[in-house]
């Protein structure tokens, strides 16, 4: 099956490079990462705040619901990296698999979810030559008024 656009393009997935700085916490590590069908990224993102509430070890997160999130996110994130340098404690690597997401740090997981999340959210980067700049300028707007303090 064949995916194309109003003009005829094929819509190639996106696969994104995470790494993590030096000055984060988990630096060095660096994964990719495909994008997301439409509702795997919807019960991903559904799933997120109570997962993360598990990630930060919130008291609050003792309920059936934020288990079950956890584990939601955990199935619809794995299958999408495709690689990862993560290693155990003992410098072993670890499978970018649903196994080796529950078995590492839930914390390091979120944050590398978060980070695929922005990046995501962005926009890609004009690659054909024939696309033309959105030209913002024409765009009436009102500069916000800064916070007091």
């Amino acid at each position: 099956m064949e995916l194309t656009g109003e003009v005829g393009k094929l819509f190639a997935p996106r696969i994104f490079r995470i790494t993590f700085p030096p000055s984060r916490r988990w630096h060095g590590l660096e994964a990719r990462i495909w994008d997301a069908p439409a509702g795997a990224l919807a019960t991903m993102l559904i799933a997120a705040p109570l997962a993360a509430e598990v990630a930060a070890g919130s008291p609050r997160a003792i309920t059936v619901h934020h288990g079950t999130a956890a584990d939601l996110l955990i199935r619809e994130f794995a299958p999408l990296i495709t690689e990862w340098n993560a290693s155990d404690g003992n410098g072993n690597p670890v499978q970018p698999d649903e196994a080796g997401l529950r078995g590492a740090d839930f914390a390091m997981v979120m944050a590398l979810f978060e980070e695929w999340r922005i990046g995501r959210a962005e926009r890609p980067d004009q690659d054909d030559e024939d696309e033309e700049a959105v030209d913002l300028s024409s765009i009436p707007m009102t500069p916000v008024p800064s916070a007091p303090g």
